[in-house]
């Protein structure tokens, strides 16, 4: 009897077990399929990496390895779930982002068929069809319904049960008729085909360099409302007219709504989507889709990256500088590098497109890595006027007079509006009104917003929720708390008091934990059954509303009191990407209510001058050391037991080369229980660091005693 030694994954993400266990099976199993197996007395699920067949009986097996080799439990899959470019990008994804190697294959994989946890079914649904010509007698009704399925082909049961009745369970009985069943398929729709729009000529110039370039990355930097998706589109027809595949990514479930919808009217169904707003069954249609070649094109979220396409000819990351493109669990890669890895592979191009691209990817575009190409003006009008309210001389410190002012006039002219607070909840904190103290949560080192729709307050860092307490838990005070900041249901609180008449609707996580709530909110808003779309920065970049001639903006410079050294970038993001919601097809104006009315960030939004930015706040990047001009790996240890988190990350401290610069190590706020600290590496040169980090890992990993390690390269945030 032949033997084989299997080299597996096992389904545990921890970087202490992070290698490949053998095991032995009497039949070759493939690469990439998913298996039982018995793992320290417990049975788990493992991921195949090699197979080869061994001459050695249990004597040589036991010298050589050591200890008895346990045979596979059971193979799942007949057939790799990963193609062989994929299998690869994983295995580099895990050294690149230092993470456990099965990580990496759970986050390529659709649920039900990831190497975790138990067996997840797959949904199949139960079909009829004829399976013999009939050698019985049949009634007149019997016969009716066997030569009308003849007709048919085959049906569901439950339809085929609901047309024939008896007679049709009659013929399941004398097994004319047989049941069996199938895998639950994504079902098409015939939808209406439109033409794509013409580009003018601008458009047309940025689409012919983009396919001509000799680069292989290319920077779209186009004002918001240049009409950049409408070059995506004409760039997507004309990959696929080669028959070459199209990934198009957005940051937001609530973008990937709109760009389905423009991409499904030019394409009809050759179109999959894929995004955490569908359930694993859904997800696994769409995954199947293109596994079995039946789209060409795909427009989802960051992990719609991974795809099983086998020709990819583009690759487009829409608003390339949202941080939602890096993933901040293990594996913490960005959606960008992995991009890149792909079209390399495939010889394809990737298309960065934002009108405020992320400082790495302009930088790399100024010196000639990637091409660069500008869509300087907006297609249909010019940019919205900017007016800036000093908060100073402000009466009511949320709503100026001004921007009710402007609202009244907005909505008296048959136009609509967006809000941005950029915090949801209705108040930040609750403060006790005899000691001070405010009230935290339990699990975590955070303070406690009050959300008014539920009536308690919720910890925005573990979701837990806590009843508003009779007493104070510090000085046991009945004089009750006092509200402390406010959020969007404060907002609309305010907003409804001073228009009464205004329909508004609040789009913030509060409201769109519902399946398909982006969509519904979105729709409302477009078919004008709202004046006042009220939100966070969900609402701040994307949206297309032709009839949205106000924008207003609270709080516009509450990002710039963050410590982080991109707070100022990503407040300048958003500060650009809000204005640009505001007219699209006619005069447009944005309020901007700050307190700082003099920094850069704000003189720099109001004239949507993002290159002048660039330039001032690199000179900042500079004197500091931080990206682009270096990388930054942190490292962070966490444990439910504070000096073991404390040792694991002094332990790592102390094995790191001395040519690398090292910020800390720091300790953190505590999160769910745990306790965290914190280093940072920063240096020159990115391949080293990586090259060092895994180093110390593999050499401290098995140890005893240590705690949990997380490495995030190139953070977002510290």
């Amino acid at each position: 009897m032949k033997r084989y030694l299997i080299q597996i994954w096992i389904e545990h993400s921890n970087l202490k077990l992070d290698r490949l266990y053998t095991y032995l099976h009497t039949q070759e199993v493939t690469k990439g399929t998913r298996v039982i197996v018995n793992f320290n007395h417990r049975t788990i699920m493992g991921f195949c990496s090699d197979c080869e067949e061994t001459l050695l009986d249990d004597n040589a097996l036991l010298t050589k390895f050591g200890y008895k080799l346990k045979y596979i439990e059971k193979v799942i899959d007949q057939q790799s779930l990963l193609n062989d470019e994929l299998y690869d990008l994983a295995l580099k994804m895990a050294y690149e982002t230092v993470s456990p190697t099965i990580s990496c294959f759970q986050t390529m994989l659709p649920s039900k068929i990831r190497p975790s946890g138990k067996l997840a079914k797959i949904q199949k649904i139960r079909y009829v069809r004829i399976k013999e010509h009939p050698q019985v007698k049949l009634t007149t009704k019997q016969m009716l319904a066997y030569e009308e399925l003849v007709k048919l082909n085959h049906l569901t049961y439950s339809d085929f049960i609901a047309r024939f009745k008896t007679p049709g369970k009659a013929l399941i009985d004398k097994q004319v008729v047989e049941v069996y069943e199938q895998e639950k398929n994504y079902q098409k729709i015939q939808r209406e085909i439109k033409p794509l729009h013409s580009l003018n000529d601008a458009q047309q110039k940025a689409f012919e360099k983009i396919i001509t370039s000799d680069k292989n990355v290319c920077l779209l930097h186009g004002v918001t409302g240049s009409g950049k998706t409408e070059v995506y589109l004409a760039l997507a027809a004309h990959y696929a007219s080669q028959n070459k595949q199209v990934i198009i990514l957005v940051p937001e479930i609530s973008l990937t709504t709109m760009m389905i919808k423009r991409c499904q009217s030019y394409f009809g169904d050759d179109v999959a989507i894929y995004h955490s707003g569908l359930n694993d069954q859904e997800k696994y249609e769409q995954y199947q889709r293109v596994k079995n070649h039946e789209v060409n094109i795909v427009v989802g979220t960051r992990s719609a990256i991974f795809m099983p396409f086998d020709n990819i000819g583009l690759i487009v990351m829409d608003e390339e500088h949202d941080q939602s493109y890096k993933q901040d669990k293990m594996p913490c890669y960005h959606t960008r590098d992995v991009a890149l890895w792909r079209v390399e592979y495939h010889q394809g191009k990737l298309l960065l497109a934002s009108a405020t691209p992320s400082f790495e990817s302009y930088a790399r575009a100024l010196k000639n890595v990637y091409e660069l190409i500008t869509l300087p003006n907006r297609y249909n009008s010019k940019l919205p006027n900017i007016e800036i309210v000093d908060m100073h001389d402000e009466k009511n410190y949320l709503l100026s007079d001004v921007l009710k002012e402007k609202l009244i006039g907005t909505l008296h002219q048959g136009k609509q509006a967006i809000i941005l607070l950029n915090r949801r909840g209705y108040s930040y904190n609750l403060r006790c009104k005899q000691c001070h103290e405010i009230l935290m949560c339990k699990h975590c080192d955070m303070t406690l917003s009050y959300h008014a729709d539920i009536k308690a307050m919720m910890c925005h860092s573990c979701g837990r929720t806590y009843r508003i307490p009779k007493v104070c838990p510090s000085c046991h005070s009945e004089k009750g708390f006092e509200h402390l900041g406010f959020g969007t249901q404060k907002v609309e609180e305010i907003l409804k008091q001073a228009l009464p008449q205004a329909k508004i609707l609040r789009m913030d996580r509060d409201t769109t934990r519902n399946k398909n709530s982006h969509q519904i909110i979105l729709d409302a808003f477009a078919n004008k059954q709202a004046d006042i779309l009220l939100g966070t920065q969900m609402i701040a970049k994307g949206l297309d509303f032709a009839n949205v001639t106000l924008v207003g903006i609270i709080n516009a410079d509450d990002g710039l009191k963050r410590s982080d050294y991109r707070s100022v970038e990503t407040t300048f993001e958003l500060l650009v990407q809000a204005s640009g919601r505001s007219g699209r097809a006619n005069e447009g104006l944005v309020i901007m209510q700050v307190f700082d009315k003099d920094h850069y960030v704000i003189q720099n939004a109001i004239n949507h001058d993002f290159v002048n930015f660039f330039y001032h706040e690199m000179q900042y990047r500079h004197l500091a050391n931080y990206p682009p001009y270096s990388y930054l790996i942190a490292i962070y240890a966490y444990s439910y037991n504070d000096e073991r988190a404390h040792n694991t990350i002094d332990l790592i401290s102390t094995k790191l080369n001395d040519e690398f610069k090292i910020l800390g190590p720091t300790k953190l706020l505590k999160i769910k229980d745990e306790f965290r600290y914190r280093l940072i590496i920063k240096g020159k040169n990115k391949a080293l660091m990586i090259k060092e980090v895994n180093r110390i890992i593999t050499d401290i990993k098995e140890r005893k005693g240590m705690a949990n390690i997380k490495i995030d390269v190139d953070p977002m945030y510290l």
